[in-house]
């Protein structure tokens, strides 16, 4: 049962982690959009 919930953390962190990397690319992104107007 341990060993269960221990892979379904471990799977949730990497998609919480992958969601979090994603909204700062996003993120990152939309700053350099406003920074760096379309050429």
């Amino acid at each position: 049962m341990r060993r269960v919930a221990t892979a379904k953390n471990g799977v949730i962190d990497a998609i919480n982690t992958m969601v979090l990397k994603m909204a700062v690319a996003i993120v990152s992104a939309g700053k350099i959009q406003l920074i760096m107007p379309k050429a």
